[in-house]
């Protein structure tokens, strides 16, 4: 089994003209969004996938959305598997809808597992939530699984999970 490397990387979706197509000239920064892809052994995730994050359907799940600053940590620690997943499956949505980041509208979703050693990607499929389906696993079959070593992943979701407050001070706080 190969060990894989997991790096967190920003990206953006720029298709802003059908993302908010009443926004003027000026507010086109406004409608760029922000989100996590990921690249391990070098590749992004997100073009495995054959997903055009850019200006395609679906973005990362990590970094995404108006969360307050404590969901988005709590969402990352799903990574972690210290917080349950919002999906009724128990699978994780990494790829979610660019328009309002939910899963209702389609998303990717992976299981993943904690050995003693490892945290490991694997079954990577299309899941439709409004319909209670999991499907689509037959493009992915051959994706994964990833064995991420356990100290570095943790390290890696930690450190993105530690820096929320800061890239994310203009969010509000909630409590």
């Amino acid at each position: 089994m190969k060990t894989s490397t997991i790096e967190l990387v920003w990206g953006m979706w720029k298709d802003s003209e059908k993302r908010n197509k009443a926004e003027s000239e000026d507010d086109e920064e406004i409608s760029k969004i922000k989100f996590i892809d990921y690249r391990i052994d070098g590749q992004m995730l997100s073009s495995a996938l054959s997903l055009d994050v850019e200006e395609g359907p679906m973005i990362g799940s990590l970094g995404w959305g108006w969360r307050t600053t404590e969901d988005h940590q709590k969402h990352a620690r799903v990574f972690l598997l210290e917080q349950p997943t919002d999906l009724e499956s128990g699978r994780c949505s990494l790829y979610v809808c660019h328009i309002c980041g939910d899963s209702g509208c389609g998303c990717i979703t992976i299981n993943i597992e904690k050995t003693q050693c490892y945290f490991i990607w694997s079954g990577f499929a299309y899941e439709d939530y409004y319909t209670h389906t999991t499907h689509g696993f037959a493009p992915y079959k051959e994706l994964g699984p990833f064995y991420f070593d356990l100290y570095h992943y943790q390290d890696t979701i930690n450190l993105y999970i530690n820096s929320i407050p800061h890239i994310f001070s203009h969010l509000p706080h909630s409590g």
